[in-house]
């Protein structure tokens, strides 16, 4: 299907150049009969040029119509002014003669549409419709304004809370990274007694039983849990003797409060 219009334009095409390649002199038919052989060559190529250029005009006149896929009748004004500027005086244009047609055909054609720039601009009518439906529908110029400006004012408000609250952080960075850092050397302080209170325990564990143990073992937990009982008795008692200590200290310094207060009284008596 496809190959035979391809086949008829180059058999066209073909015939043609052999017939401009041919002299004023070759086709003269006051020539002498070799010239008729020449033309009896020719010649009758020249109506089969002509059929296969209108048939391929067919083709391809066909093959617009398949593509033209606006599903638009070929007799509407639509299909009539696609590619060309209307004619005012053709009745079936007459309802796309609107406003905004107009508009349209000015913004594609420009001063050569011969259009008024006016229509550009909504009428009386249509820019008072327009004013009632914005005082109906839509905010005033002073209420947009306003909203304009509590947002600028937002935005800004957050814009400048944002670079003080990165200034403030900047600040205390030097800060954040030292507490980091002694976060780092205490936690592995911890680990280190921790690990240390472990090997304790194997240690003792070890002196007890006379060979290594492992922790996994029942009986070293029973003694771990032994020594943790008998640790936190210890540290209850530091914990009370350093209570004890402690409120000695302040009654000691009551008591020397009270002296100096005793002492400033009677000087105070004796300058009298």
């Amino acid at each position: 299907m496809f190959l035979r219009p391809i086949r008829l334009r180059q058999g066209c095409l073909l015939s043609l150049k052999r017939y401009e390649n041919t002299s004023a002199k070759e086709v003269d038919f006051k020539t002498d009969d070799s010239n008729e052989e020449t033309l009896s060559e020719f010649g009758p190529n020249i109506p089969e040029a002509e059929e296969a250029m209108e048939r391929a005009e067919k083709y391809r006149n066909y093959i617009e119509s398949k593509r033209n896929v606006s599903r638009f009748s070929r007799i509407t004004a639509h299909n009539k002014y696609k590619n060309t500027f209307p004619t005012y005086s053709d009745p079936e244009a007459d309802f796309l003669k609107s406003d905004n047609y107009f508009r349209k055909l000015y913004a594609k054609f420009g001063k050569e549409s011969g259009i008024d720039v006016g229509l550009a601009w909504p009428s009386r009518d249509q820019l008072q419709q327009i004013i009632n439906e914005e005082k109906e529908y839509d905010l005033t110029l002073e209420q947009k304004i306003n909203a304009l400006i509590e947002r600028k004012s937002e935005q800004l408000s957050s814009y400048e809370k944002l670079v003080k609250d990165t200034d403030d952080t900047l600040k205390k960075m030097p800060a954040t990274i030292d507490s980091f850092y002694q976060r780092i050397v205490k936690r592995d302080k911890l680990d280190k007694e921790k690990e240390a209170k472990k090997q304790d325990v194997l240690d003792q564990a070890r002196e007890f039983y006379g060979y290594e143990v492992d922790l996994r073992d029942p009986r070293i937990q029973e003694m771990i849990k032994k020594f943790q009982e008998e640790r936190k008795v210890i540290e209850k008692a530091k914990k009370k003797e350093e209570e004890k200590k402690r409120a000695q200290a302040m009654q000691l310094q009551q008591k020397l409060k009270q002296a100096d207060k005793i002492l400033s009284q009677a000087s105070d008596e004796k300058n009298n």
